[in-house]
């Protein structure tokens, strides 16, 4: 299972992370899948939230708005999210991997043409 920036944070994103929530919790055959994943990595997922105050701004009355103020850092949804997928994933021997930049990045900027 693997999950990458937020570029792919999106609702099969978060079709992923639920898709394990309901193996764990469905049928035998669920189960079965969800007791074969030995580890979760995830590429530069911001699974437990970011500053969303420049992005906020740029996406004010889309259809992605609501996207992006779950993944502010004290978003309920991404608490639910983490909350769910910990209390099943508790295998001792399956790492969960984050990878993430430590580089600073340009602050996202709104750009509007005459």
């Amino acid at each position: 299972m693997y999950a990458t920036s937020l570029g792919d944070f999106d609702a099969s994103s978060d079709a992923r992370d639920q898709a394990l929530v309901e193996a764990a919790d469905g049928s035998q055959d669920d189960k079965a899948i969800f007791m074969s994943c030995y580890a979760v990595i995830f590429f530069g997922v911001p699974n437990r939230g970011l500053e969303i105050s420049s992005l906020a701004s740029m996406v004010k009355g889309q259809p992605n708005e609501q996207l992006v103020r779950d993944l502010d850092q004290n978003s309920r949804f991404l608490a639910h999210l983490h909350d769910m997928f910990y209390r099943r994933f508790i295998f001792d021997d399956s790492p969960i991997i984050s990878i993430y930049e430590t580089k600073t990045t340009p602050t996202v900027e709104v750009s509007l043409c005459p």
